[in-house]
């Protein structure tokens, strides 16, 4: 057994030898053919005796049949093919190895198959049904008037499982997008809005070469902005489409002798305010009674008659209910607080109207600017309350003084009295004008020093002259004449059940104004 072992290794070694021979004669070959011409030579000779020797079919082994060398003759070498043996062997030996390794390629590709068969999942269910793709829309129109469009947009996706613990895989997005509108420079937009108004006034346009915007413009706008921002949340609460879009343009006019004109061109709203008890001593009980009727405008004087102003017997009773529901046990700490600081605020007013009267929007001519303008120090174009100022509406003008302050998001308010003049049948619940053809012109530094008991003939006599510095009406136009009696306000409607407060006024909002561009009036 031990003797059949080492004849055996014997006879792997004997048979080993050949191949590390060979490779080492490859080697010398290579290095020699490259480095020495006289080896070029030889194999182009090995090469010429090998294409003319028989083949042996049966190989010698080299072990026990020793070769003896044999000397070939050395032709003359021939430079064009010296280097074609060398590559006929690479290309044979590349050969060699590029079916080797397809051959290995074939047999790792048969197992992977095998592997895939061996381990596939069972073919799954066909879904019977499409699966929805694509975008359903829809637009329709809040309470408030802003369209709003809704889409429902759908696609495949993963599992259920998968998708309940992604987070964008079921979302709702809502945005509020507004164009802040451009202001009307030139007449031509200006006219769009109030026709004839060059007519009306033939030196109107005569005030454009020394005017510019106003910054009340940009600032009227920024206003609206931060309230969409502050309201976005809510839908009910957004600025309506009309309040939005109220304002078409707000101008500085100067004429060549310096007389200052605020120009606008807004909407027409108006609600009913205001109480004196020397002009009106009686007022319908539903204003009276009413929690939400403002008995107060900005423009006031001292009181100068003895009939005692009408809404004081209303609060009054506020105060009484206000008292007694403070006696009440169950009554919280941050309830009676409350009660405690509005009866502090009734009693203030009561002292008030007992001292003070004040404009009546049904009787009393009179237009609305937001209280950031009327505060404006700084600004010489800026008006005043009791400025004497001018509503163009169509072909009829309309002589008033500024006579309270609003809000700062919105333009374009009056009295009661002015809108039923200008639209018969008006009520409160709507707008007198709702698009933004209402001229204002407001003379800034106009208004009496001292104010007094509203007097419409001298009121329309004073406007009369301000236009006449500013080239006066035209010809076949006229002011109204307010000393004809009041139409009184169409009923308002009754308040729907579960109406919200009015929003409490908000505070100033800090502008810088800028400098304005100069106008073209025929841009």
């Amino acid at each position: 057994m031990v003797v059949n072992t080492k004849k055996m290794n014997k006879k792997r070694v004997r048979s080993g030898l050949p191949w590390i021979a060979l490779g080492l004669l490859i080697l010398i070959v290579v290095v020699g053919y490259t480095f020495n011409p006289t080896m070029r030579t030889l194999l182009q000779s090995v090469r010429k005796s090998v294409d003319h020797a028989p083949i042996s079919p049966d190989p010698v082994d080299v072990d026990e049949t020793p070769q003896t060398p044999v000397v070939f003759p050395q032709p003359a070498a021939d430079p064009v093919n010296a280097d074609e043996p060398l590559m006929q062997l690479e290309a044979k030996l590349r050969e060699e190895y590029d079916q080797k390794l397809k051959t290995e390629l074939a047999k790792e590709r048969e197992k992977a198959k095998v592997g895939r068969e061996e381990t596939q999942e069972p073919t799954p269910p066909v879904v019977m049904f499409a699966m929805p793709r694509g975008i359903v829309s829809d637009i329709t129109n809040l309470s408030n008037g802003i369209p709003l469009r809704t889409e429902v947009l759908y696609d495949t996706g993963e599992t259920a499982l998968e998708e309940r613990q992604l987070h964008d895989s079921y979302t709702a997005t809502y945005q509020v997008k507004m164009r802040i509108p451009r202001p009307a420079i030139s007449i031509l937009d200006i006219e769009k809005a109030t026709p004839e108004l060059s007519k009306i006034l033939p030196g109107f346009t005569a005030l454009f070469p020394l005017g510019f915007v106003s910054p009340a413009h940009e600032m009227l706008y920024r206003n609206k902005i931060s309230d969409l921002r502050t309201n976005s949340r809510q839908l009910g609460a957004l600025l309506s489409k009309p309040n939005a879009y109220d304002c078409n343009t707000i101008l500085h006019l100067t004429n060549k002798k310096g007389r200052k004109v605020f120009f606008m061109q807004a909407d027409m709203d108006a609600i009913l305010k205001g109480s004196d008890g020397d002009r009106a001593p009686v007022m319908p009980a539903s204003q009276v009674d009413s929690i939400d009727y403002d008995p107060f405008t900005v423009y006031q004087w001292r009181k100068v008659g003895k009939a005692p102003n009408p809404m004081i017997s209303g609060w009054e009773r506020r105060i009484a209910i206000g008292k007694k529901e403070l006696d009440a046990p169950a009554i919280t700490p941050e309830r009676k607080a409350w009660v405690d600081e509005r009866l502090v605020m009734l009693k203030a007013a009561i002292e008030a109207m007992k001292k003070r009267s004040y404009l009546i929007s049904a009787y009393d001519p009179y237009i609305v600017l937001p209280i950031s303008i009327l505060k404006d120090a700084k600004d010489p174009y800026a008006p005043k309350v009791g400025d004497y100022a001018v509503v163009i509406y169509g072909r009829k003008i309309y002589p008033c003084i500024v006579g309270d302050a609003g809000t700062d998001t919105q333009v374009g308010e009056a009295s009661a009295r002015m809108a039923s003049t200008l639209v018969s049948g008006w009520n409160s619940a709507q707008k007198a004008v709702a698009y933004p053809g209402v001229s204002y012109l407001v003379f800034p530094g106009s208004g009496e020093v001292d104010t007094a008991v509203p007097d419409h003939k001298k009121w329309g006599a004073k406007c009369l002259t301000l236009l006449g510095e500013i080239g006066g009406l035209g010809n076949g136009y006229e002011l109204h004449d307010w000393t004809i009696p009041a139409r009184a306000p169409a009923p308002d409607p009754a308040p729907a059940a579960g109406k919200p407060p009015a929003p409490p006024e908000k505070k100033d909002p800090a502008s810088s104004p800028k400098p304005a561009r100069n106008l073209n009036p025929q841009d």
